[in-house]
């Protein structure tokens, strides 16, 4: 699930020179109302032909591999166009991720065929640090309630300085050039695989993209102060107004270690030690049937925090949207991954011993929209998802059941309510849901064992500057004590979460 946020921001939106936000937050348990603050004021300077930021931001570069924002999108159910990153340059940042993002000044200017983007930042980050003293991870979580989480906020620092240049030297052709050199207090030592990368850290890269009707061509290559080469390139056809092809390749080798990158992967962690080759397509079959289809073969050369040695694996998916009716859409889902899983077993002996097998993944999802009326919309789905491994006589399932209602009752008042059944075999066999949240946050639980879960969301204008929105869920599970573990345990078999938010735009 995404990061809870009891904060709400507070946003100043022009269209002529100035803008800028404030957001604060607090986790449940925490006793400052604002353990986080983000913030930012950004200006527009017509007689440099562009803008400055002041406070937290973002810079978004080429395709990801030096400069990105510490979330994004790979692969789904749309196949092609999270492919091509386009990065934006600039942007100011109001999120709850604590720590990889930029603060202090940044300032851009722009020509007819040329732009510049520098930044300086300094700011204290969260970390786990070793008794050597290196920084081995960064929180994300932004967690501060009790005395040991309390002591580990901003225990470090990291001064930032960058620039990003695009040039346009003929039309559909851009260059971009992007790098940064950063200063931490404390050593960095993430994982085995990019080994000991002292305080200071660097890359700096360069992409180039071509866009016509018909044919889109982007590549980027970055380098880290270890030399580490990385590279991403791929291709976007549409030989007809129906129909969608791509193919892109990656190559991220274990050493680039780089914490402010995300490039189009398969692992949710950095965006290193991976190689491969995606194939997308798209069809448009008649007017009111689609067909999207992906295959992605992926290698990791040297082992990972769960594999102890280098492996393949593959993913394939297979998405169809009908107009069945007026009103009324059918979409139909099939994904088969194939993936190395560490696991333990018993051998011959009673000896327990951790192996590496290919774990098998199935997802059969089907999904029913209707408009019943300008002010009610339904959706209902069900998806079973089946997880064996070949050589293995483990094998496991898990369902879902869920039933959407959106209603407008009126121009200012929007309702979402679900209802969702599951009943998974272990956690091995979870299903997810990506549900509808207050703005700026948004929730993907993961659910397993067997329960209920359901939540009921209202966004209401109250006037031209004032929207307030409220989220109450409630999970209930069968045959369970408590619910979660750690700090964050709860005694019984129910767990009820209540998010509000106003927003204030003036």
């Amino acid at each position: 699930m995404a990061h809870y946020s009891e904060g709400g921001p507070f946003v100043k939106r022009s269209q002529h020179r100035v803008e800028f936000g404030l957001l604060t937050e607090k986790d449940p348990g925490e006793r400052a109302l604002n353990d986080f603050v983000a913030g930012y004021f950004m200006a527009n300077v017509p007689s440099m032909a562009g803008k400055i930021i002041v406070g937290d931001f973002v810079v978004e570069s080429g395709e990801g591999l030096v400069l990105w924002r510490s979330v994004g999108f790979s692969k789904g159910s749309e196949v092609i166009s999270p492919l091509q990153k386009r990065g934006t340059g600039m942007k100011p940042y109001l999120s709850t991720d604590e720590n990889l993002f930029f603060r202090g000044a940044a300032m851009e200017w722009r020509a007819e065929k040329m732009a510049l983007t520098v930044f300086h930042s300094n700011k204290p980050i969260t970390a786990s640090i070793n008794a050597e003293g290196d920084i081995t991870s960064l929180f994300s979580d932004g967690y501060h309630r009790t005395a040991g989480e309390l002591a580990k906020k901003n225990n470090s620092r990291e001064k930032t300085s960058g620039f990003r240049v695009d040039l346009m030297p003929i039309d559909r052709v851009k260059l971009g050039a992007t790098a940064y050199q950063a200063q931490f207090a404390h050593g960095l030592f993430l994982n085995e695989a990019s080994g000991y990368l002292g305080d200071r850290v660097s890359a700096g890269g360069l992409d180039f993209s071509y866009t016509d009707k018909r044919v889109s061509i982007f590549s980027e290559v970055a380098k880290t102060k270890s030399n580490s080469l990385a590279s991403v390139a791929g291709v976007v056809f549409e030989p007809d107004r129906r129909v969608n092809v791509a193919l892109v390749a990656r190559y991220y080798p274990r050493g680039f270690a780089n914490i402010h990158a995300f490039g189009f992967r398969e692992s949710g962690s950095l965006t290193q030690n991976e190689s491969g080759i995606y194939f997308g397509a798209r069809f448009l079959i008649t007017k009111s049937i689609r067909l999207a289809a992906y295959y992605d073969q992926f290698r990791f050369p040297w082992r990972t925090s769960s594999l102890e040695l280098p492996a393949s694996g593959n993913d394939f998916l297979l998405l169809s949207d009908m107009s069945v009716a007026r009103n009324i859409d059918l979409q139909i889902l099939y994904k088969n991954r194939h993936k190395p899983f560490s696991m333990s077993e018993t051998d011959p002996y009673g000896r327990l011993k951790d192996v590496i097998r290919e774990r098998n993944q199935r997802n059969y999802r089907a999904t029913l929209r209707f408009i019943s009326s300008a002010v009610a919309e339904w959706k209902s789905r069900f998806e079973m998802v089946d997880v064996f491994y070949p050589r293995s006589t483990r094998c496991e399932r898990g369902l879902l059941w869920m039933q959407d209602a959106r209603l407008r009752p009126g121009m200012n008042l929007t309702v979402d309510a679900r209802v969702i059944i599951f009943q998974t075999d272990s956690f091995d066999s979870r299903v997810y849901e990506f549900e509808s949240d207050v703005r700026g946050t948004f929730s993907n639980p993961a659910l397993f064992g067997k329960g209920i879960r359901w939540y009921i969301l209202t966004r209401h204008r109250l006037s031209g500057n004032f929207e307030a929105s409220a989220k109450y869920s409630r999970t209930i599970k069968d045959g369970v004590k408590t619910l979660s573990s750690g700090l964050s345990e709860i005694i019984g078999d129910s767990d009820g979460q209540l998010s509000f938010q106003v927003d204030v735009i003036f």
